[in-house]
């Protein structure tokens, strides 16, 4: 049975019954228990929810990856990537290197606020967190341009 209260919202009872025969030809009771499970319903609403998030997320991440694999053309995996990329991971915007000749061609969607003409021909041993990135394959995790600038002091070109 489902209630609701003004304050709290909609409650959840749960009631468990039995029928009593008391001693052999006894009068008849009934039993019953009446257990509040608004925060257990609450509880398993969350963790189904969060395992359809899960399941969602895995099918995005296949499905991305398939189209990935898919691709063919240079033009094909620049497309995949900058329309689906950040969609997939959570992400509010999304950037695609290329090398050619030990230098970066870089297209971005429109989430990515970095001019692409600052990055374009860089070559890969600048100091700046891209080429670094690409030549290490460590990530790096920049929140703001002061600390971009503190680590990268030669890359303050780069907005």
């Amino acid at each position: 049975m489902r209630f609701l209260t003004e304050p709290d919202d909609w409650h959840l009872l749960v009631c468990r019954a039995r029928r009593l025969i008391l001693g052999s030809g006894g009068p008849e009771r009934v039993f019953g228990v009446i257990r509040d499970d608004t925060k257990r319903e609450a509880r398993r609403r969350r963790a189904k929810d969060a395992l359809s998030a899960e399941r969602q997320r895995a099918d995005e991440i296949a499905a991305f990856s398939s189209a990935v694999m898919t691709a063919v053309t240079e033009q094909e995996v620049r497309q995949v990537v900058l329309t689906r990329l950040a969609a997939t991971f959570g992400g509010t915007g999304a950037a695609l290197a290329f090398i050619t000749q030990g230098r970066l061609r870089v297209s971005s969607d429109a989430g990515i606020p970095i001019p692409v003409a600052a990055l374009q021909g860089l070559p890969l041993d600048a100091p700046s967190a891209l080429p670094y990135v690409i030549r290490t394959g460590e990530p790096q995790f920049i929140p703001n341009q002061e600390d971009y600038i503190r680590r990268w002091p030669h890359g303050a070109m780069v907005p």
